[in-house]
């Protein structure tokens, strides 16, 4: 009787003996018959109907064993797994020789004098870094910016100062310029502010104090040329410029920072040439301190428009929207104890896209022709603030203003 997959012979003394019928796969090309039967398979050739055992009795695995000829495998691959310790920097790394600095230094003291040394400390000497400094008038929170920018967290200590100095508390506590390095690498700097009436009183008090490379025949005269020199400074080493301002505008800021363009001296160690033109830094304007309960009263649009219009002409590397071109406005809401949640959750949502917007940012080298490491940056700095206070243009134009 014949089932599936199995034939029934009868032998001459016994049960009924199963015989199972194999079935092999066809014949792979490029395989050798003599692997095909070392292997010990059942195979059946095509158009054959009879099925058959394709080893012989001379290249039967027992025969094969007793030879000592057995096929030769293919050799897998050997693979080394690499120990973590090997990806550990070594002990003399650059990177471990960074010391933490916990509150900003000063730079440019208040009489405007550089500090060689105040920042190397904390400087190393690779080039993945990014400057980002501040300006503004008084009073606008260039530095609660530059505190949100350190992202430090909230049970440590801001490492710039933002409290109040004078004897009635009318004042400010940023003199000259303060610098400091998160561990992200971004070298922050926050400026004095411009046309400030304590700066000024500052100046009538310790007039002498000042070096000044023009003869300027008043206080006010010397406060605008310090204006002017710290922002030229900036845009000459900083590769973002934020100006943050708290209400719609102040005509005098963009006087100064067009008086710049004008008058900005050419990098120290680029020839400026169409391949390699004199580096500017990225002006970002951020609107500070909107209320968040209230966005129709600081809608940006029109504020855009007439920014927009101010500097339609101008060669100032300004952040622009990518859809029309428009000058771009970055909104910060401060953060009151009296709010309601609602609005702490509006001052966080724009706190974070305000830090990826400015973190996202596409940032040119300072130098085109050569990679300034971060040490290398402050020495550059030192002498472009040395090139700065020394230049005569400024001082011309002040007279001119005063003719």
């Amino acid at each position: 009787m014949l089932k599936t997959g199995t034939t029934n012979t009868q032998p001459e003394h016994g049960s009924p003996v199963k015989t199972p019928i194999i079935l092999a796969k066809h014949e792979k090309p490029g395989v050798s018959s003599e692997l095909r039967a070392s292997s010990g398979r059942l195979w059946k050739p095509r158009g054959d109907t009879d099925v058959r055992l394709a080893t012989s009795p001379k290249h039967s695995i027992p025969t094969l064993l007793q030879s000592g000829e057995l096929p030769s495998t293919p050799q897998q691959p050997s693979y080394k797994i690499q120990q973590r310790n090997d990806v550990r920097p070594q002990p003399d790394s650059d990177w471990t020789h960074s010391t933490s600095q916990t509150s900003s230094v000063k730079i440019i003291d208040e009489y405007m004098n550089w500090c060689p040394d105040a920042l190397s400390e904390f400087l190393l000497d690779q080039n993945d870094y990014r400057v980002i400094g501040v300006l503004g008038l008084e009073g606008v929170g260039k530095t609660y910016i530059m505190n949100l920018l350190a992202t430090r967290p909230k049970s440590a200590a801001p490492p710039f100062k933002a409290e109040r100095t004078g004897p009635d508390g009318a004042g400010h506590s940023t003199f000259g310029m303060n610098a400091y390095v998160t561990p992200e690498r971004v070298i922050l700097l926050d400026c004095q502010p411009l046309f400030s009436s304590a700066v000024l009183d500052h100046i009538h008090s310790n007039e002498r104090k000042f070096n000044f490379n023009g003869d300027l025949s008043s206080g006010e005269d010397l406060c605008d040329a310090i204006n002017m020199q710290l922002t030229m400074f900036m845009l000459s080493v900083c590769h973002i410029v934020i100006i943050a301002e708290n209400w719609f505008t102040d005509p005098n800021l963009h006087r100064v920072l067009q008086a710049v363009e004008m008058l900005k001296p050419p990098q120290l160690s680029n020839e400026k040439s169409d391949e390699h033109p004199d580096f500017t830094s990225r002006i970002v304007f951020v609107q500070n301190m909107c209320k968040a309960n209230d966005p129709d009263v600081y809608d940006t649009r029109l504020m855009e428009e007439n920014l927009h219009s101010i500097y339609s002409s101008s060669n100032l590397r300004i952040s622009r929207h990518k859809s029309n071109g428009k000058v771009k406005i970055l909104s910060l809401a401060l953060k009151n104890s009296e709010g309601s949640d609602i609005d702490r959750v509006i001052c966080t949502k724009l706190e974070q896209k305000f830090l990826q917007d400015i973190m996202s940012m596409h940032v040119l080298p300072i130098v085109s022709k050569t990679t300034l490491t971060e040490k290398n940056w402050y020495q550059y700095a030192c002498k472009l603030w040395d090139a700065v206070k020394k230049s005569p243009f400024i001082s011309e134009y002040i007279r001119l203003l005063i003719m």
